[in-house]
């Protein structure tokens, strides 16, 4: 169901097994994946049907690979050729997810938090009350717009009754099915990412639609974001790595776009 929103095949192993089906398979050094992707933007290029990639590129000993080879930025490549609008479009078209933004005054909100940081962050109303102040700072709001021209709403796979203490106007999605869950992501205005990888989903999704804060949460990485500051507005403990006044600036010009028919 997911690979059928994002507009791309899946095919279990078995079936691919069972019914000797037909592949076209590529071998990728690192230069060779630089060249692909040249290829498949300028037009030159192009994949057969039923393509298979084989990569060794993120075999990196237990490194995150793009900290080893800092050129290759894999969000930036993978997002540059994939990124479409089908997805968002299918999620509104089955009623799933917001409706369209620019038919609507509203800022769509969604906050997702990965199970793991639930304890982490449990009861840290400051951590919380940064990012939510510098949320509403950013959209020239305040706290009693919650609800009305922000709509927040939190997706997360285990109750978090701090949080709805703490932002009792938002809306709580607690273990929804996936596919709600990802048009949520797709649809939103503003998806606030938790250092999860299940983010990378947006990746098939159009450029600042939706703009992504992301938060660091994996310390003992040494990439401690998965997208870069081109591609997100990053954060530290809630903290904009940017200038405030600048994220403001951005994000205006953003929701400008996404709000326009």
């Amino acid at each position: 169901d997911i690979a059928e929103l994002l507009g791309i095949q899946a095919l279990p192993l078995s079936f691919v097994v069972e019914n000797n089906y037909s592949l076209h398979r590529i071998d990728l050094s690192f230069s060779k994946a630089l060249e692909l992707k040249g290829s498949l933007l300028d037009g030159t290029g192009q994949l057969p049907c039923n393509t298979t990639i084989r990569s060794d590129i993120n075999s990196c000993q237990g490194q995150w690979c793009p900290v080893m080879l800092p050129e290759f930025d894999f969000i930036k490549n993978v997002a540059s050729i994939i990124k479409n609008n089908r997805a968002k479009s299918t999620c509104i078209v089955f009623g799933r997810g917001f409706g369209p933004s620019c038919k609507s005054a509203a800022i769509n909100v969604v906050w997702h938090i990965r199970t793991g940081d639930i304890d982490l962050h449990k009861e840290d109303s400051n951590y919380f009350n940064t990012l939510l102040t510098n949320l509403l700072f950013v959209l020239s709001a305040n706290e009693s717009d919650i609800g009305s021209r922000i709509h927040l709403a939190f997706e997360t796979q285990l109750s978090v009754p701090f949080l709805e203490r703490l932002v009792p106007a938002a809306k709580f999605h607690v273990g929804r099915d996936i596919l709600d869950t990802v048009c949520s992501f797709m649809t939103s205005d503003i998806f606030i990412s938790s250092g999860s990888s299940f983010a990378l989903v947006l990746a098939f999704s159009k450029r600042n639609q939706p703009i992504i804060f992301e938060e660091v949460r994996k310390e003992a990485l040494k990439q401690r974001h998965i997208f870069r500051e081109e591609h997100a507005i990053l954060l530290e403990r809630g903290q904009p790595v940017m200038k405030l006044d600048e994220v403001k600036e951005k994000v205006e010009a953003a929701l400008k776009i996404a709000k326009t028919c």
